[in-house]
């Protein structure tokens, strides 16, 4: 059940981090390819929150 708790604190810290990242990107002078990697970090971050709430299962 740690390694569970440790993998889940884990990813929502990873998932954390690409939020942040692509907020960042988001910026008002952001290019249209930053703004294309802020919606992959977004989507990475959907990502690894679902792996995370996999891990309570």
């Amino acid at each position: 059940m740690a390694d569970e708790h440790v993998t889940m604190e884990t990813l929502e810290s990873l998932a954390l981090a690409c939020e942040e990242r692509a907020e960042q990107l988001g910026s008002t002078y952001a290019t249209e390819e930053d703004i294309g990697t802020a919606r992959s970090l977004s989507e990475v971050a959907d990502i690894l929150r679902n792996m995370a709430l996999d891990c309570l299962a």
